[in-house]
């Protein structure tokens, strides 16, 4: 009776250790678009994330016998949503060909929008981002994004050389990056633990055919 009682405690103990555990790689992401007047398009940036916030990017202009043509910070203030995202722009000089941002309050579902005007370098002109950000003749040369987020983590995702717009949209063009679990994601046992439990049962069981 007394061994039966010790296996009946130890199957509801490691059957306790063996529940799922709750992954702990939070989800972090972002939705970008490249939209608007093809000189001068919009950029707009989307924090998907579970719970870290956007804290930076650098966006490289692709074609770089183009560039970014800023001044001062950005051509126009943020637009926000869920909250207020400051933005402080990092890059040195007017004509880039990278845009280098950093930002705070930038949390889950919060929103940042701006103005870049395209142009040749050195010199103002009428540009199509739509052949400088993206179709160089070779993936690797196109524009390419990299998000920081708090969780000290990055994600990266560049234009293919032939995108397509978003569905119901003629000027609309969108990067989707995303890594790690949502928080209600499904978790599973850890094998170890389902190991232990095994060889304890296991010799739980030969002790009492010893002991009959």
């Amino acid at each position: 009776m007394k061994i039966k009682n010790t296996i009946s405690a130890l199957i509801g103990a490691l059957c306790f250790a063996a529940l799922p555990h709750t992954a702990n790689a939070a989800l972090i992401g972002f939705v970008f678009d490249v939209s608007g007047n093809t000189n001068s398009p919009t950029l707009t940036l989307k924090n998907t994330s579970d719970s870290a916030s956007i804290t930076g990017l650098t966006f490289s202009i692709g074609d770089t016998s183009r560039n970014f043509h800023v001044s001062g910070y950005s051509s126009q203030p943020p637009t926000t949503s869920f909250g207020s995202v400051s933005m402080t722009f990092n890059s040195i000089g007017t004509r880039l060909d990278v845009l280098d941002m950093s930002f705070s309050g930038f949390g889950p579902g919060a929103i940042y929008q701006t103005l870049v005007d395209v142009d040749r370098d050195n010199s103002n002109t009428s540009e199509n981002y739509r052949s400088v950000f993206f179709g160089n003749g070779d993936a690797t040369a196109n524009a390419l994004l990299t998000v920081l987020f708090s969780s000290n983590e990055t994600l990266t995702a560049g234009f293919p050389e032939s995108p397509g717009t978003l569905p119901g949209s003629s000027d609309t063009y969108r990067l989707v990056a995303s890594a790690g679990a949502s928080s209600n994601g499904n978790s599973v046992p850890e094998p170890s633990t389902l190991l232990l439990a095994g060889l304890a049962l296991t010799a739980l069981a030969a002790r009492k055919r010893s002991l009959m």
